[in-house]
């Protein structure tokens, strides 16, 4: 009897990566000859391809599917942007009749869900482009994969986002048009694609409106509170007599407010604060900020949606974006300084 083997062995045995034996498997052309022979033979030692072959032919629906936070879980769901997420993904999920199971892109949890056949899918909660190898693996073994972002260099992989770029643009010239040339912006992690797109939506404005680009002024943070706080702190250590910051999250508008405070500066009559998440949660501010207002429960449902259309064989869309509307509060005003 053959000893079961898996991905991750054939590799280590051949000295090659996971991505390598998956493109042997499925019998790609670009792996070298002499790679593929070593791959091949291990394969064929182990009786590992037609087993395979086996399980995706007697694979049978679960009704189960695999929610997967690219990082830390109490991290992610700590965040009330993800809260308000979850809401739309599991509405959709008890209205198709299909059950949630958390799990983790880091180690191996996904892959061992899929190849136990517990899941029929899997969602990926905001994946950036440090997540590629991984994301290329899970779609590699068969299942629908559907995320609530899209990444860098993965055309294929079905997503539903939102309009950063036009938001973004949007709001500069809001901005801009009240006389704020000292923009700052706190933007979230470099390898999110919606941080790339609200870079160059910030970066576009200004060009147009003939405002110089100042690289003191854009900072990048994960998210929270803390961050918030340390990158605002660092901007106002920067020398630039900042009037307007843009925050890539809710928390991190908190974080900036609590360091505008800190300095005893107020909002807006010193810096206007814009933020991005639009939840609830900026309410517990003294002045809630201007802010997108992101259609988030929205975005899990239609993701939700998505995955249950291909899971299920319906034709779909595997490309969606939504716009954002701009709720405009008390904490932009005019620029008044010297």
């Amino acid at each position: 009897m053959s000893k079961e083997i898996s991905i991750q062995e054939i590799a280590r045995l051949a000295g090659v990566s996971k991505t390598t034996v998956s493109r042997v498997i499925n019998n790609k052309a670009e792996v070298n000859p002499q790679t593929r022979k070593k791959v091949e033979a291990i394969i064929e030692k182990y009786d590992y391809y037609p087993n395979a072959r086996a399980q995706m032919f007697s694979y049978q629906k679960t009704r189960n599917i695999a929610l997967v936070f690219p990082r830390d879980e109490v991290a992610t769901l700590s965040n009330p942007y993800y809260a308000e997420l979850l809401q739309g993904v599991i509405e959709k999920a008890k209205e198709t009749n299909y059950h949630i199971i958390l799990s983790c892109l880091a180690g191996d949890d996904c892959l061992n869900l899929v190849r136990s056949k517990m899941v029929d899918g899997l969602l990926i909660l905001t994946p950036g482009s440090d997540a590629r190898e991984k994301l290329e693996d899970l779609m590699q073994l068969g299942l629908p994969v559907v995320s609530t972002a899209r990444v860098w260099g993965m055309k294929r992989l079905p997503h539903v986002i939102v309009d950063e770029y036009d938001a973004t643009y949007k709001i500069l010239e809001y901005l801009i048009g009240l006389k704020h040339r000292h923009i700052a912006i706190i933007n979230g992690p470099r390898t999110l694609y919606s941080t790339s797109q609200r870079c160059s939506a910030y970066k576009a404005a200004l060009q147009e409106h003939g405002i110089e680009l100042d690289n003191r002024l854009m900072l990048y943070g994960d998210t929270s509170v803390g961050d918030g706080m340390r990158q605002m702190h660092k901007l106002l250590d920067s020398g630039v007599d900042i009037t307007a910051v843009f925050t890539g999250s809710d928390l991190m508008a908190i974080g900036a407010s609590k360091a505008i405070a800190e300095r005893g500066l107020k909002v807006p009559d010193d810096i206007s604060l814009v933020s991005t998440d639009g939840t609830d949660t900026v309410s517990l501010l003294d002045l809630p900020p201007t802010t997108f207002r992101q259609p988030t429960r929205l975005r899990g449902q239609l993701a939700m949606g998505m995955l249950v259309d291909l899971i299920e064989g319906r034709d779909t869309e595997t490309s969606i974006m939504i716009p954002m509307d701009i709720q405009f509060k008390n904490t932009t005003g005019e620029q008044h300084k010297k």
